[in-house]
């Protein structure tokens, strides 16, 4: 368009100089003939008149021409980029992101290696992102059950982790249990399953859309990969949905290696310990107590926080650690604050803060005395190098493999 402008500025310049040059010509010629042919001034004057006329028309007729070519040229420049910009937009629209969501995924080589500890990795992500809405993601592994395997744990992990981020962006102020269990110890099948109490009657077309591939909707992109890679793993991902909760699982095929994982923890202090848990969350509640059994730690069994209140105030029991949601801890007042600090102090307490998620990790700025903090999703893991720190500053003792 640039250059066209400018050989058509550049055209009328050279119009306007001969025009002018013409002018001049005749201007001298005309006073010539007057000087000298006086008589004849009537008819040179008509006829140099007709000759810049015809200058003036032949002038034009090129630039109208030159200027018919170039908006040609133009036209053949500009439509093939106007057609490359059309198809550039309807890419970014409607294909770009789908080609995405249908990205190639590959088994790779098995490893082995611990499934645990595999997924993990991922989890301090999960903590980070179930604050956008106030999710707390819940990991729920049998301390019993076998960890050691020979699997593809890059595309599990990666499939185990678009799924509970897709749950994470959909949901609020709700807990996700994410469980892996065995159901055929035969066939060494284990199942994946991620569930919420949470109502997604209104989303279950476009769920099941996406779970059959037909969607177009960006928001879905996550559970399509998670779709797409359950299926390379030779199983499919399921989903339902009931008027109180929902449920996605998929199954996988986990080859166990001889790799004994079955450790007996051993108290070296001898001492009994016990805890009492102050935690508004069932599911999460279960999952902890299930862990500190593991350890022969002995709990009670209600997690009410008034009642919690009253164990730790209570002149005869004596809990050895008291862990308390963070969410409870925010809700406390100045007065619950300094009981907790008068009895830690007394009966030698250690408190352990249960982080729902990021949001949550500063809470313990509101208490002025020492306390631990276990970040969920957790692993079992986690829990025992929580509690190993934390007796170690309170009793000196630690709990070891045997």
């Amino acid at each position: 368009m640039k250059l066209f402008i400018g050989i058509l500025l550049l055209v009328l310049t050279l119009f306007t100089a001969q025009a002018k040059e013409e002018k001049t010509s005749v201007n001298s010629n005309s006073n010539l003939k007057t000087t000298y042919f006086s008589s004849y001034h009537l008819y040179s004057n008509t006829k140099n008149n007709s000759a810049l006329m015809n200058s003036i028309i032949f002038t034009a007729l090129i630039v109208a021409f030159i200027s018919l070519i170039m908006f040609i040229i133009f036209l053949r420049i500009e439509k093939p980029k106007k057609l490359q910009l059309k198809n550039r937009l309807k890419i970014i629209q409607e294909p770009f992101y789908m080609e995405k969501i249908h990205r190639k995924f590959m088994l790779s080589k098995p490893q082995q290696g611990d499934i645990v500890e595999r997924l993990e990795l991922f989890f301090k992500i999960l903590h980070i992102k179930a604050a956008k809405n106030n999710n707390v993601v819940i990991f729920n592994y049998d301390p019993k059950q076998h960890r050691y395997f020979s699997a593809d744990f890059k595309i599990i992990s990666y499939a185990v982790h678009m799924l509970t981020q897709f749950v994470i962006n959909i949901i609020s102020n709700s807990s996700i249990v994410l469980t892996i269990k065995s159901i055929n110890a035969t066939n060494n099948v284990y199942k994946v399953t991620l569930k919420a109490n949470t109502n997604l009657i209104e989303m279950d077309n476009n769920i099941k859309d996406a779970l059959k591939g037909k969607t177009k909707n960006i928001n879905y992109k996550k559970l399509v990969i998670a779709s797409d890679i359950a299926k390379l793993l030779g199983s499919k991902l399921r989903y339902q949905s009931k008027s109180s909760e929902f449920e996605f699982s998929f199954n996988l095929l986990l080859t166990p290696i001889q790799k004994d994982n079955n450790h007996k923890f051993i108290n070296e202090y001898k001492n009994e310990i016990s805890a009492i848990i102050a935690e508004d969350d069932i599911n999460s509640f279960y999952t902890l107590t299930a862990g500190l059994r593991h350890y022969d730690i002995k709990t009670k069994p209600n997690h009410n926080w008034e009642i919690v209140k009253k164990h730790i105030t209570d002149t005869i029991f004596k809990p050895e650690l008291v862990f308390i949601q963070a969410k409870i801890i925010k809700k406390l007042s100045k007065n619950d604050i300094n009981v907790l600090k008068e009895h830690k102090e007394r009966k030698n307490i250690t408190f352990i803060i249960l982080s729902n998620n990021s949001s949550y990790d500063d809470v313990n700025k509101l208490l002025d005395f020492e306390t631990f903090i276990l970040r969920q999703p957790y692993t079992q893991d986690a829990l025992l190098a929580v509690l190993n720190r934390s007796q170690q500053v309170a009793m000196g003792g630690v709990w070891r493999i045997s």
